[in-house]
């Protein structure tokens, strides 16, 4: 992926980021391509002026501009100006409280996702339903291997981008098609986590993932 296609946002940025209808918004702008306020608010179930509140901020910190050749005098067009965003950890204490509101946003906002697609089930044809996957697998690592799959998925998802993602004006969908959304995460489950010290808790067999089920 192209550096200029990424947003490496700064820790005021990112704080301003960190709002959900922020998060949901420049997703949408994205993935679907330029709209106006009152279009973002249909989807979102808002308000437009709630939606051109947040567009502002977004605009602020150059997550998103005006799409001038789109707009007139009656409406006020907005676009994305990165393909997507990369925060990583900095390892500076200061800044940790910030990464880790913006983690916990996005998290939400794709587990939100995920549940909008699985109430949506029940009318999806068979063909688009053959499509639908869930999967997770717990791993025992230490930091290094931890790190090492953690470069993997994201070498993998960079790979989709670039060959089937969106370009200025989103995603091309027509007959046929549809945004297919593939999320890619990786973490240490807190409960296996042990303090400094202290042995790791005991292991149960069982169990698919780290729900366990």
């Amino acid at each position: 992926m192209s550096e200029e296609s990424v947003a490496r946002p700064g820790p005021s940025a990112l704080r301003a980021l960190s709002h959900p209808l922020r998060v949901r918004l420049l997703g949408l702008l994205r993935t679907l391509g330029p709209a106006t306020a009152s279009a973002l608010a249909d989807r979102v179930g808002t308000n437009s002026g709630a939606t051109s509140y947040h567009l502002r901020k977004l605009a602020e910190h150059g997550f998103v501009a005006e799409a001038t050749e789109l707009g007139n005098r009656r409406e006020r067009w907005w676009r994305a100006t990165h393909r997507t965003t990369s925060v990583g950890w900095s390892g500076d204490p200061g800044r940790r409280p910030v990464e880790d509101a913006f983690w916990q946003v996005a998290a939400s906002e794709q587990a939100d996702q995920l549940v909008r697609s699985a109430e949506s089930l029940d009318g999806l044809e068979d063909g688009w339903r053959a499509a639908v996957t869930t999967n997770d697998i717990a791993l025992a690592l230490d930091r290094e291997q931890a790190r090492t799959v953690r470069a993997r998925i994201e070498e993998f998802l960079d790979g989709l981008a670039a060959e089937f993602g969106p370009g200025p004006d989103g995603l091309r969908t027509g007959p046929g098609r549809a945004v297919y959304v593939v999320q890619g995460h990786g973490f240490p489950l807190p409960a296996s986590l042990a303090p400094a010290g202290e042995p790791p808790p005991e292991a149960h067999p069982g169990g698919t993932g780290p729900g366990g089920a």
